[in-house]
């Protein structure tokens, strides 16, 4: 988020006429991949390549979120989904868009430097997947495995 050191997932808005699952394949390619500033020969194989992983979209939330943007006469409401790349399709070669610091893939073992509007999301996207979930006390501390995430470092102070 804008003005925050903190990790957060990419974010966007949906554009008129747009379906949810393509925003948010537009929002990914263009915060991962710079993907507007791509020529269209450099663009297809991307999309190509990472067709597959968006397949498997789903759902986690539709709901308000705290934002610094909402007023008392505008809000924000937020489609969260989560695409789950099992087969290390996407490239680590992440080239950063527009607003975006840092790109970075991590386990999640521990407790990650997210943005608080994120926690919830994050919980919930974890619990989903059946993952271990560092903000559920009642998992299981002891397991050693994390679910690899994808996440943005926007522009900081």
């Amino acid at each position: 988020m804008e003005g925050s050191s903190c990790f957060v997932f990419p974010q966007g808005f949906l554009g008129p006429s747009e379906s949810v699952r393509h925003a948010h394949q537009r929002v990914v390619l263009d915060l991962c991949y710079d993907f507007c500033n791509q020529t269209k020969v450099v663009q297809k194989p991307i999309v190509v390549t990472l067709d597959p992983i968006f397949t498997q979209y789903k759902e986690i939330s539709s709901s308000y979120m705290d934002d610094h943007m909402n007023t008392d006469n505008a809000w924000m409401e937020v489609l969260a989904a989560t695409v789950h790349d099992n087969q290390n399709i996407m490239s680590p070669a992440f080239k950063t868009g527009s607003g975006v610091e840092e790109i970075l893939w991590f386990a999640v073992t521990e407790r990650p430097d997210i943005h608080p509007n994120m926690v919830p999301l994050l919980r919930k996207t974890l619990t989903m997947l059946k993952s271990y979930n560092p903000y559920n006390s009642t998992d299981d501390t002891s397991q050693e495995t994390g679910s690899e995430l994808s996440v943005d470092r926007v522009c900081g102070e």
